[in-house]
């Protein structure tokens, strides 16, 4: 399953909780509204019966329950697990902020000074520009049949699968240079255009110039790369360094499949801004669907296509959908180098 950015931009949850189940009560949740067939009070009576536990309001399918405007904690807690696996959950000192509200950057800072008894205080000034962070959407969609839902454990599975693809949707968006942005769709990653400093043999040589270029806050920087140069890394000395993360001459390192092979990315958190709310997964029998990983539906603009009926089909899909955006609030708060190979 994979997972993207997308037009939709409804908020459907809020983000107000921690949680320990990992998200896997608001899939069986999903996976009783779906096989009890008779609304709500059947899927809470099957939930208890399956897994003693109370089944999420929000999870019974829209066709069998329809309000699904109430704050759900079990889906707070399956997202609040895929901020925490991403990258930016292990950053941090990354700075909250709200969707849709103007914020005030100060892009030059006001500075301060020592002054002699009798003098005058010196006066500075400092620029700000307006701005803020827009609701953007990411979501997926996968599909499976009632007797394999039927399974024990088939919810940890769907849990597992729904979780990567999150992760890796949040990640990949976030972290890739090549990733510019599509207006009103998709941000564009913290490394897109910033000037890369190219790799040579030498690794301590290209962490050198990496923090040479780099005009953040070392002191609030994270290094960022693949497991894979994590590991080349440990063997050119810095032995802090392995594929699970770790530091690199003092710096917090933190390693994701999601970086692009031969990047490693230095970013002051305190230099990035995240705007992040908790969303829905949702379950259905009783829909259509283009079974294609890159649709070309779309309400705005309809166009013909094949579909398949999930009645008809004896399937049920699952959908998750959630709420992030983010922004580089400072200029040189990233520095990265690519081309590594070592």
């Amino acid at each position: 399953m994979t997972i993207g950015f997308n037009e939709q931009s409804e908020v459907y949850m809020g983000s107000v909780r921690l949680g320990n189940t990992g998200g896997r009560d608001f899939v069986r949740s999903a996976i009783a509204g779906a096989l009890a067939e008779g609304g709500y009070t059947t899927a809470v009576n099957y939930g208890r019966s399956r897994w003693g536990i109370e089944i999420s309001k929000a999870a019974v399918p829209a066709a069998t329950f329809g309000d699904l405007g109430d704050i759900d904690l079990q889906a707070v807690d399956f997202f609040n697990l895929v901020r925490e696996r991403s990258i930016i959950g292990r950053m941090p000192g990354i700075r909250s902020v709200p969707f849709e509200t103007v914020l005030v950057e100060v892009t030059a800072g006001t500075t301060a000074a020592f002054f002699a008894e009798g003098n005058a205080i010196p006066v500075s000034g400092f620029d700000f520009d307006a701005g803020g962070l827009p609701i953007r959407t990411y979501g997926g969609l996968t599909v499976a049949s009632k007797d394999s839902l039927r399974a024990d454990n088939f919810e940890n599975t769907i849990r597992d699968d729904l979780l990567r693809a999150a992760i890796d949707a949040v990640d990949s968006t976030f972290i890739d240079p090549n990733n510019a942005g599509v207006a009103d769709v998709i941000p564009p990653s913290i490394t897109n255009g910033v000037t890369p400093v190219a790799a040579t043999a030498d690794p301590q040589a290209d962490i050198t110039a990496l923090v040479g270029d780099f005009d953040g806050d070392l002191g609030a920087a994270f290094l960022i790369t693949t497991p894979a140069l994590a590991v080349a890394l440990h063997g050119a000395g810095y032995e802090g360094a392995g594929a699970r993360g770790g530091e690199v001459a003092g710096i917090p390192l933190i390693t994701s499949r999601n970086v692009p092979d031969g990047v490693i990315v230095l970013a002051d958190a305190a230099g990035i801004q995240l705007a992040w709310e908790a969303g829905v997964i949702t379950s259905s029998n009783s829909t259509t669907l283009q079974m294609d990983d890159d649709p070309n539906m779309s309400s705005a603009t309809p166009t013909g296509t094949n579909v398949v009926s999930l009645f008809d089909t004896n399937t049920i899909a699952f959908r998750v959908v959630g709420n992030a955006n983010w922004s580089v609030r400072r200029a040189g708060s990233v520095s990265l180098v690519t081309g590594a190979e070592y």
